[in-house]
């Protein structure tokens, strides 16, 4: 919570300010690390927190400032040393050395371009651990060989006490600036303040001075709450202070990792130290792996739930319908609709909560849907999509259907259905086709439908040993009237001369417009030709009587009709071409009269 108001702050202060800031506090660090956590006779200090100091800074240094930020953390490593009592050599290679160690600590970080300040999983600490660890054991390396040229020292000793002095400080402080997982802490600030008093405490009770019992496993717990309920940073900082706490009273003779002489134990101030540090960089990767492991959770059980949200609001909201449905003898039983679903299947015969799924479409679908969710069953298919009419009161509905079997099933079997409805699409589609097989003006067959069916008529009359008939029909007279009252009074011609027609002819015959005033007929399963005159004789007394016009004004048309049959041997349009030339040979007996109009009351 501290450090995520100080790094913000910290990064608004002037580059020239924030290095000697720097350096001051790394050298104002080292020099209590050298009175508190010194042993006398020693010249090394067994912790090294400045360590930890300087890396908290080149990890928060731009790549521009970082050269300027191992420059500073040099001098102020030389300016330690040198203050402590090392000779001035010295104190240089040792200033070069935690030079060396950071840089390499950050290099490593960096590698494949990663972010170095990126602690989002498990897989982070360890890379971040495994860098540090090398930089540890660096410096080790490079400061014993320093100290063992200078004093004659030997090397293994000092790199046994260097190691875990820095590698704690690297460890604990370079955790506070990292950049954790998005999920936010559930702890407030009464609960962080509790859990720091508790730490304390604990640790002055584990390691107070002349205390021997071995109680570390009381700080677990302890650093546990930190870890499930704080942010990276609360619980980095814990340990800090844990670990302080630790070293400074086990050099005042409390804890079980005292030093205890020759005869037995631990054999000397710094072996007991370096025990501690150990301990508390073991601690701090338990803490933190839990922590991350938890927080990863944590982040994923939100990223479900946000996404199982989403997934509600598009099934709820969208504008798929959504049915969850049980297999149960004789079909599919709803077990649940959503908002969509249920809008859809209002009109229906039945209700979706009351009968079974399949029963809510015409049969020829049933079928076809019932042969889907056999092969669902079966493992034939993944999923089935098909296109089903629905058994509605009124006017026809169509549902794109895609349905397949529910992965996250327990029990009895269940599938999901996803409902489109395209209604409209299908309406227009067959607005459509009717457009082109259908005169837009009066509806009949149009020439196209007109020789479809005729064709067909012809092919099925051998079968049944009958006839077919083909009336074509002209208007005498249509033209003028047409002329003289406009194309509003012509059209209301057409259209009631088509409605007369339906009229004179059974069901099953077609009536076509063939073009302005010329109409056909198809009388399909005639028993003989007689069939055929009796449908001219109905057709003439349908046309006799005036047909009444725009303004009051009425007209009586008069009408040439041609009329051949055929057993289903002819040709369509050489059938047609007789019943044309019949035609013909009519209006030339009536080529004298006319239509005739008169006008009504005005």
């Amino acid at each position: 919570m501290v450090m995520s108001l100080l790094i913000p702050a910290w990064q608004r202060v002037p580059a020239a300010l924030q290095l000697l800031l720097f350096t001051l506090t790394v050298y104002a660090v080292g020099l209590l690390s050298v009175e508190v956590f010194r042993p006398s006779g020693s010249t090394l200090a067994v912790w090294w927190p400045a360590a930890g100091v300087g890396l908290v800074a080149l990890l928060l240094a731009s790549a521009s400032q970082r050269w300027w930020v191992l420059g500073a953390h040099l001098i102020a490593t030389f300016a330690i040393n040198a203050t402590g009592g090392q000779e001035l050599r010295v104190a240089v290679l040792l200033g070069f050395a935690n030079a060396i160690e950071l840089f390499a600590i950050v290099w490593l970080l960096e590698r494949g371009g990663r972010d170095p300040r990126q602690m989002h999983g498990p897989e982070d600490l360890w890379r971040f651990v495994l860098a540090v660890c090398v930089g540890a054991v660096l410096v080790a390396v490079l400061a014993a060989l320093v100290v063992s040229v200078a004093y004659g020292n030997p090397v293994w000793p000092t790199v046994r006490s260097i190691a875990p002095s820095h590698l704690s400080a690297l460890l604990l402080f370079g955790l506070l600036p990292m950049r954790q997982l998005p999920s936010q802490a559930e702890a407030g600030r009464a609960e962080v303040a509790g859990q720091w008093v508790l730490v304390c405490a604990v640790m002055l009770l584990v390691f107070a001075p002349g205390q021997r019992i071995p109680l570390v496993f009381m700080t677990v717990p302890v650093l546990l709450w930190a870890a499930l309920r704080s942010g990276v940073r609360v619980l980095a900082g814990q340990l800090v202070a844990a670990a302080g706490l630790a070293a400074v009273m086990t050099l005042r003779g409390g804890g079980p990792f005292t030093a205890t002489g020759a005869t037995g134990g631990v054999p000397t101030v710094q072996d007991a130290v370096a025990l501690v540090q150990l301990f508390a960089a073991t601690l701090a990767l338990v803490m933190l792996t839990a922590f991350l492991v938890v927080q990863s959770r944590r982040e994923a059980a939100a990223r479900i739930a946000r996404r199982d949200r989403r997934l509600r609001l598009v099934q709820e909201q969208g504008l798929t319908g959504v049915v969850e449905l049980q297999v149960v003898e004789g079909g599919l039983s709803v077990v649940s609709a959503n908002r969509i679903a249920a809008r859809f299947l209002e009109g229906t015969h039945r209700k979706s909560s009351t009968t079974l799924w399949c029963e809510l479409f015409v049969d020829a679908d049933r079928q076809q849907l019932r042969a889907g969710l056999h092969g669902l069953l079966a493992d034939e298919l993944d999923t089935w999509h098909g296109e089903l009419e629905a058994d509605t009161e009124d006017a026809p509905r169509w549902f794109e259907v895609a349905l397949f079997l529910d992965p996250d099933r327990e029990g009895p079997t269940q599938l999901v259905a996803q409902m489109l409805d395209v209604t409209a699409r299908r309406t227009n589609e067959i607005r459509l086709r009717d457009l082109a097989l259908q005169d837009p003006l009066t509806g009949l067959a149009n020439r196209t439908l007109f020789f479809d069916r005729l064709h067909h008529a012809l092919a099925s009359a051998p079968r049944t040993a009958g006839r077919v008939g083909l009336i074509v029909l002209d208007l005498d007279g249509f033209k003028p009237i047409n002329d003289r009252y406009g194309h509003q009074a012509g059209d209301t011609i057409l259209i009631e001369i088509a409605r007369r027609l339906e009229r004179g002819v059974r069901s099953g015959d077609t009536v076509a417009r063939l073009g302005g005033d010329e109409f056909a007929i198809v009388l399909g399963q005639l028993t003989d030709a007689a069939g055929a005159e009796t449908a001219v004789a109905r057709l003439r007394r349908e046309l006799r009587e005036p047909i009444a016009l725009p303004r009051g004004n009425s007209a009586k048309i008069g009408i040439s009709i041609g009329m051949v049959t055929s057993p289903g041997t002819d040709d369509p349009h050489y059938l047609l071409h007789q019943a044309d030339v019949a035609m013909y040979a009519e209006k030339r007996q009536t080529a004298p009269q006319t239509a005739s109009v008169g006008a009504g009351d005005r």
